[in-house]
């Protein structure tokens, strides 16, 4: 990361509590900036970024930022900091997830690096998508293609 994005993300994590007039500010600032960046790192610092605090629509600006990035490094980071994600903004976590189930090439990047995550990565990624198949049937196919591929995976 450049210094100005290390600074942008210090920035936009400051602003992340979302208590008063100044952080909303602040916060968009941030992600106009930041959605400008291709690091991967970026990304990271953004996902960790989110909180289930009650602040109406401006947490939807950063989830256009992290979907700015190329197919394979927005799934890859989703899947890689998911676990931590989803126990720190559970409610976030699961809108970003369904962004990237309701996008086919990122269901492709998906099913293309399953083979590769660790058994605790893959068991995450399973257990989210069978309980967001409860929500939205489409997401069916997507669980049943997972869990086939899960019975040829060592661990």
């Amino acid at each position: 990361m450049t210094d100005e994005e290390v600074e942008w993300c210090r920035k936009l994590k400051e602003a992340s509590v979302l208590e008063c007039e100044g952080d909303y500010s602040l916060y968009m600032r941030a992600t106009q900036r930041l959605r400008l960046s291709d690091d991967p790192e970026v990304l990271r610092k953004m996902l960790g970024c989110f909180t289930d605090v009650e602040a109406g629509e401006i947490q939807y600006a950063l989830v256009d930022a992290c979907e700015t990035y190329p197919d394979e490094t927005f799934v890859n980071m989703l899947i890689g900091e998911g676990p931590e994600f989803a126990r720190k903004s559970p409610w976030w976590c699961d809108h970003v997830v369904h962004t990237m189930l309701n996008t086919n090439s990122c269901v492709e990047v998906l099913y293309s690096s399953y083979a590769t995550l660790s058994s605790e990565k893959r068991r995450w990624v399973l257990g989210t998508v069978e309980r967001l198949a409860k929500e939205r049937e489409r997401y069916h196919a997507i669980y049943h293609r997972l869990r086939a591929m899960e019975e040829f995976m060592p661990g």
